[in-house]
């Protein structure tokens, strides 16, 4: 099993190189068809994030909200899996569920899944439902990226502590997994908030994995030259 879940950590970090260079050509490529400016539905993302940050910062944590949706979001997973939902609860500085049973997505889905981001989008398109088109989009895209902000913080703070969730499956896969579904998530966004289409980004995901592979290659073909220069030496 451990040698399962190393393998698995390596496949992921290779996938995560690959969705990081494709999410940043993307970016460069948003910013230049723009003349150097971003859309306003980016805008309007980036601000929310922006002042996420702020208070994240400079304001009183709220502890509270984040172990609801964090427990939530177990107790959501469990149910797409079929688990039965025994026992939420939720207090000012800690949460559980029970649930019937438990795989690597149910454990790890606090860390990938922006429960908050989801409900607002949700709300959204109840609202679209009855108006449309939808008022203020400006506005939905500021409160996405408050949202967004608030997993990514919080994320990142349990990332440094020592979560029971990690030890389960290891913090090699996990932290590698919950990377690479982020980054996922991050194309995703790029997607709603700006132009990008599907065509340029399958085209950049498919030269950007080429050069990862190419880049790997390189590396164990230059870790192999000295590895055999090393045994010359020594003989």
């Amino acid at each position: 099993m451990k040698l399962f879940r190393l393998i698995g950590g390596l496949f992921f970090v290779l996938i995560t190189l690959i969705l990081a260079k494709t999410s940043l050509v993307l970016l460069i490529s948003v910013k230049s068809s723009w003349n150097g400016w971003l859309p306003l539905h980016a805008i309007s993302f980036s601000t929310g994030f922006l002042v996420w940050l702020l208070a994240f910062v400079l304001l009183p944590r709220p502890a509270t909200a984040y172990i609801l949706g964090h427990e939530l979001t177990h107790a959501f997973w469990g149910f797409l899996f079929g688990k039965s939902i025994r026992k939420i609860s939720v207090s000012d500085h800690e949460g559980s569920v029970s649930l019937s049973g438990v795989n690597f997505l149910i454990v790890l889905s606090p860390y990938f899944f922006p429960f908050y981001s989801v409900l607002v989008i949700l709300i959204y398109f109840i609202v679209w439902l009855f108006v449309n088109p939808v008022p203020v989009v400006w506005l939905w895209m500021g409160l996405l990226g408050v949202s967004w902000g608030f997993h990514v913080t919080f994320t990142f703070k349990a990332l440094g502590e020592r979560q029971p969730d990690f030890e389960v499956y290891g913090r090699f896969f996990s932290y590698t997994f919950i990377l690479l579904i982020n980054l996922f998530i991050v194309c995703v966004t790029l997607f709603i908030v700006t132009d990008v289409s599907l065509e340029m980004f399958v085209s950049s995901l498919k030269t950007d994995t080429l050069r990862v592979i190419d880049g790997i290659r390189f590396v164990f073909l230059k870790a192999s030259e000295a590895i055999k220069h090393v045994q010359v030496n020594l003989q």
